[in-house]
């Protein structure tokens, strides 16, 4: 699965040139809209994509999709801390995407090998070794889980709040800018 906006810095079209080699073993979804839109009807047609490719257009259940599905795609060539990734961790799913922003950091040590260079090649490649792989699915899928409730959820955050809240105020008591 994908979700995001059909923009060009989104490179859905990474994504379908990646998936094309795969068609013959998986689905891909498409959850969003936008002026790109066009461009992937075209690439998908160009690529014999048919009835493998479901552009399911604007969701309010996007979270619920993404969880029925076997991992998060996210091609693109700008993030900063995609919601769509933690809700992919929360999912017990496997990511494999584009090494841009936080999305490194954000994954288990177990995905970062599945965090790639901004290239057709290496995304693809990753795509490929995740598709053709279950076991290896679930034991990425389910370290995400275990980084998402560790580090993501209510109680790490506002502990993680409150060190810096703690911080600053000790540099203001000092008399330095916080």
């Amino acid at each position: 699965a994908w979700a995001g906006a059909l923009r060009p810095e989104k490179n859905p079209l990474r994504l379908l040139r990646a998936f094309a080699p795969l068609k013959d073993r998986a689905v891909l979804l498409l959850i969003g809209d936008g002026p790109e839109r066009s461009a992937v009807l075209e690439e998908a047609d160009r690529l014999g994509l048919g009835a493998k490719l479901v552009l399911l257009g604007d969701r309010t259940d996007s979270r619920d999709i993404i969880a029925q599905c076997d991992l998060l795609a996210l091609p693109s060539d700008t993030e900063q801390m995609p919601l769509v990734v933690l809700e992919a961790m929360d999912a017990a799913l496997p990511v494999v995407a584009s090494d841009v922003g936080d999305i490194r950091e954000m994954v288990a040590e177990e995905n970062r090998a599945f965090i790639v260079p901004v290239s057709d090649d290496a995304f693809a490649g990753a795509l490929q070794t995740l598709v053709g792989d279950a076991g290896l699915r679930s034991r990425v899928g389910l370290a995400n889980l275990a980084r998402q409730r560790a580090v993501y959820t209510l109680p790490p955050m506002v502990e993680a709040y409150s060190a810096v809240f703690a911080r600053a105020a000790a540099r203001t008591r000092q008399g330095r800018p916080a």
